[in-house]
């Protein structure tokens, strides 16, 4: 199972993809942030004077090797945590090494279902809460029989 539900606490896991991707995944990343590094600290050493340019390449590396970790933690480590109260959700992305967390109001009834992704030979989806002032669209990619069972589970918590 890709999700389990603990005292109004869902929690949708990523399927680890495959081991030689996340391990290019890493690879990559660290190429990418301490290759301008090392260079910089290269030519400082071989005598070129201070540019500019460094600072600039490094900063461009940086945002791009952060974002590639960031793609392969999730890709090992990712889950979705959704704290279901009565007054509002708090939706939750878990890397493992940091998280990122958003709150939304909430009016009314909780309406949940599917949006199904990818070819329809498939049959996988993600689940959609309909909070009464807006929407949240979980990323984790389920089987759509899956994510029948946990809508059901969802509807009978019955302080929601």
């Amino acid at each position: 199972m890709q999700y389990s539900i603990d005292n109004n606490t869902l929690s949708l896991t990523v399927k680890k993809s495959h081991f030689i991707l996340r391990f290019l995944l890493y690879f990559m990343s660290c190429v990418i942030l301490l290759g301008p590094i090392i260079g910089f600290i290269i030519s400082i050493k071989s005598g070129q004077p201070f540019h500019f340019k460094f600072l600039i390449g490094m900063a461009i590396s940086s945002i791009i090797g952060f974002y590639i970790l960031r793609f392969a933690l999730w890709n090992s480590f990712g889950k979705e945590i959704i704290e279901l109260s009565p007054e509002s959700i708090s939706y939750t992305t878990d890397y493992k090494i940091y998280r990122d967390k958003k709150n939304h109001k909430r009016e009314g009834n909780l309406t949940f279902s599917y949006n199904p992704i990818g070819y329809i030979e498939d049959q996988m989806g993600c689940l959609t809460i309909n909070t009464g002032t807006g929407t949240i669209q979980s990323v984790v990619k389920m089987p759509i029989i899956d994510i029948n069972t946990l809508i059901k589970e969802l509807n009978t918590i019955n302080n929601l």
